[in-house]
């Protein structure tokens, strides 16, 4: 794994990440339809991430890099690929990672814990970032990343704990707005409760279809699912929530294809929702990590996803309150998790 520190104002952030990577990094080329719809997307990430568009310029300054393409590069992040994997996603491939939260109040537990399996192609392993950030208005957080700008979830000083999940069947076209990438790293940045992140998620414009699952510090979990313009916010009743790659909210499944087939999501989300019937008498630290870990009665993965190896190419554990996250590079099955503070 990468390990990182970054301090400051957004636009020293850009800077130190800029002087780090100019003399390795290459912009991925875009077409003009991505970059166009990069420029409709930068004022509204102006306006509700600001912070982001001053580490986007002291990036191009340390680097030199065209603005143009490392807005469409971080602004509209994977535009280019959408036809090409909607057209494997007809046939029904399905791919993903899993979270779940659980909250303090169950038995063999002394604090609110929140775990992510990040499965995705082992290409982008090499790439996968530690990111601990001190941002100079903001709240200090531990995130995870394979891109040089955005996050994919993390835990902040001030206990709040998300991951963020794409929805490979989810066929509406794309609006202008702000990608999960941006979303989720101004939210470990500034926020401290659900309740504020729910607050925030409603009223940003959001690209197209995703979902988030959070955790506080006050045991407050929620389960958010996004579809472009449409916001579904479920609670936990019980202390414990998990998600996949799916919409579980009925009403939101117009937006996926009609024959997509979730084997991949439903098998982890089921076998997450039986592991916590069998064990939510008691659940303990390392009962979470054998979940992570396993394969026939876990969710450790490993398969073929386009002609690529596929597997859990990072795993996290956090102890929500505590400013603790284990954190493993590579599948557990395989590999061990390394404890780190914020």
């Amino acid at each position: 794994m990468i390990k990182v520190n970054f301090s400051g104002s957004y636009y020293d952030i850009g800077f130190q990440l800029g002087n780090r990577i100019k003399d390795f990094f290459q912009i991925p080329p875009a077409s003009e339809k991505t970059i166009a719809f990069a420029q409709e997307c930068r004022p509204l990430v102006k306006q509700y991430a600001p912070g982001i568009i001053d580490e986007l310029q002291g990036l191009c300054d340390a680097t030199g890099f065209n603005p143009m393409l490392m807005d469409a590069f971080i602004l509209a992040l994977g535009k280019d690929m959408i036809y090409q994997n909607r057209a494997m996603f007809k046939k029904g491939i399905d791919f993903g990672c899993s979270s779940l939260a659980i909250s303090s109040k169950h038995a063999g537990l002394e604090t609110a814990i929140f775990a992510q399996n990040y499965d995705w192609t082992e290409s982008f392993r090499e790439f996968f970032t530690v990111a601990r950030t001190i941002p100079k208005e903001g709240i200090s957080n531990l995130s995870f990343t394979d891109h040089i700008v955005g996050r994919y979830g993390g835990m902040n000083k001030a206990g709040l704990t998300l991951s963020i999940h794409g929805m490979p069947s989810y066929k509406k076209e794309w609006i202008p707005g702000l990608r999960m990438n941006i979303i989720t790293r101004w939210i470990v940045d500034n926020f401290k409760t659900t309740k504020e992140t729910i607050e925030y998620i409603e009223k940003i414009p959001h690209i197209c279809g995703h979902c988030f699952l959070i955790c506080d510090k006050q045991d407050n979990i929620a389960r958010v699912e996004i579809a472009g313009d449409e916001v579904i916010v479920t609670y936990s009743e019980n202390g414990f929530m998990c998600i996949t790659n799916e919409y579980e909210t009925k009403s939101l499944k117009k937006y996926e294809y009609k024959n997509f087939t979730f084997r991949n999501s439903e098998l982890r989300l089921n076998i997450i929702k039986n592991w916590y019937e069998v064990n939510k008498s008691e659940i303990t630290f390392e009962k979470v990590k054998t979940l992570l870990s396993g394969h026939n009665d876990g969710i450790c993965n490993h398969f073929e996803f386009g002609g690529e190896t596929t597997s859990t190419i990072w795993s996290w554990i956090a102890k929500i309150g505590i400013d603790e996250i284990l954190v493993c590079d590579g599948p557990p099955c395989a590999n061990t998790f390394e404890q780190m503070n914020i």
